[in-house]
């Protein structure tokens, strides 16, 4: 099934390789593959012991274990495999529903490093949180888990070809206009259908927007539904009304106070913010005022607010697929969808470590300037401005550079990709402006 294929799978053949590899553990919110991605990665070893810690009997296994030896004697009895036995990949899935399983950790690590443990869990760091238990420090390691990015969503739908042709893309040797214009629809697509693995399943194999309407709302009515499992009875009320409403505001500043027309208050909807950044549903993007690294958020200063997929946000909205005739993303919100996919793309770019996203701000009498994003690459600060138009409309990115040191900006747009000298104010950088379609890709334009 080339549709489960994901970028974590080329992660998960290197911590096989690592001689010093701990127990790993796979964090990302429900729904985006971990369970999938780790049975396809399985293939690779002589045996497979798959436990599910939402079922009683998987999880007592951990429960009336003293130990890592009684624990593995409980597995072979219960699922007639031995995790002792060489070659063998033990998957302990919704592991956040034992925290003696996860105390067990750090022996796997220190007395058992012969065995290949993976963990998963769709609210692990939000019931951690709730539950208050914690990883073992050091003794494991963790990967995180994104719905699909768009060059994983060209693999599903067997775009390998155009995959390809991207891939090799710089600006010296950019895309064709043929090249565009069919990778500029693709994403088009991409950014209605969303990366949610059951999403783009059905839609590659139906083309049916009303199917995936269906399955989207299964998703949005499950996200509600588990609410209760992390959060005290007096505060799912208010997760339950972000989680419907924050798709609304995406890469807006909000303000917690009455979010989303609501006469709440905005301590708790601040806090129903952290639980659903702990259960990894939804992002704050705070302003930085920094110029030059390092960068120190200002979380006194409203926060924008992405969500865990594009394809969830245009749902929610009663988007219909022929807005998809738009002429491009910016069109759509004043640019404010287009800030949720840029924002998407940024955050899933690195699969070993989460990626906090900042935008630059300043707000001084007489000048108020803002960038969309603010990235560290190298050492380096970045500014990305989400927008079409012309170079010289970019007002709050020549701010910045005229107070920066950078050499480099970045503009995410519906163009095609190339590479402008600029002078500004005495200021010379390079403006690189890349295609939407190109964002998964932009480290490496960067460095070409």
């Amino acid at each position: 099934m080339s549709y489960y294929k994901r970028n974590i799978l080329k992660e998960l053949v290197i911590w096989k390789k690592d001689k010093n590899r701990k127990p790993l553990i796979i964090r990302g919110a429900r729904q985006t593959g971990k369970t999938v991605a780790v049975e396809l990665f399985a293939e690779s070893f002589s045996n497979f012991i798959h436990l599910n810690l939402e079922r009683d009997s998987d999880r007592n296994v951990f429960e009336n274990s003293p130990s890592v030896e009684a624990a593995c004697q409980g597995i072979e009895l219960l699922k007639g495999k031995n995790p002792f036995q060489p070659d063998t990949l033990l998957f302990i899935d919704e592991i956040q529903n034992s925290s003696k399983a996860i105390s067990l950790l750090r022996f796997f690590y220190e007395d058992h490093p012969e065995i290949f443990v993976i963990c998963a869990g769709s609210l692990l760091e939000a019931i951690m949180k709730k539950d208050g238990f914690a990883f073992p420090v050091g003794r494991v390691e963790f990967l995180y888990m994104h719905p699909l990015t768009f060059d994983e969503y060209l693999t599903a739908g067997g775009n390998e070809r155009v995959l390809n042709q991207l891939q090799h893309a710089t600006g010296k040797t950019p895309p064709s206009r043929n090249l565009h214009e069919i990778s500029s629809e693709l994403f088009r697509e991409y950014a209605f259908v969303g990366g949610m693995p059951a999403v783009v399943k059905d839609f590659i194999e139906s083309k049916s927007y009303t199917r995936t309407a269906d399955i989207k709302e299964a998703i949005f009515t499950a996200l509600k539904d588990d609410v209760s499992k992390y959060s005290h009875i007096g505060e799912a009320k208010y997760l339950r009304h972000v989680i419907e409403y924050a798709p609304y505001s995406v890469g807006e500043r909000i303000k917690y106070e009455k979010f989303g027309n609501s006469a709440y208050r905005g301590r708790e909807i601040k806090h129903a913010f952290e639980l659903l950044e702990y259960a990894m549903i939804g992002e704050r993007v705070y302003g930085a005022f920094a110029t030059e690294s390092p960068v120190m958020p200002n979380f006194r200063v409203s926060p924008k607010i992405l969500y865990l997929d594009s394809g969830l946000v245009i749902h929610k909205l009663g988007l219909t697929p022929e807005t998809r005739n738009v002429v491009d993303l910016n069109s759509l919100f004043r640019g404010t969808f287009a800030e949720q996919v840029a924002g998407q793309a940024l955050a899933a770019k690195n699969v070993r470590k989460k990626n906090p996203l900042c935008f630059w701000y300043r707000n001084t009498p007489g000048s108020i300037a803002e960038t969309d994003y603010l990235c560290l690459i190298d050492g380096k600060l970045v500014p990305i401005e989400v927008k079409s138009g012309k170079a010289g409309s970019l007002k709050s990115l020549y701010q910045f550079m005229s107070a920066s040191s950078a050499k480099t900006a970045v503009r995410f747009y519906s163009g095609e990709l190339k590479q402008e000298d600029i002078s500004f104010k005495n200021r010379k950088f390079n403006l690189i402006s890349i295609p939407f379609y190109l964002m998964w890709r932009f480290e490496d334009i960067l460095e070409d």
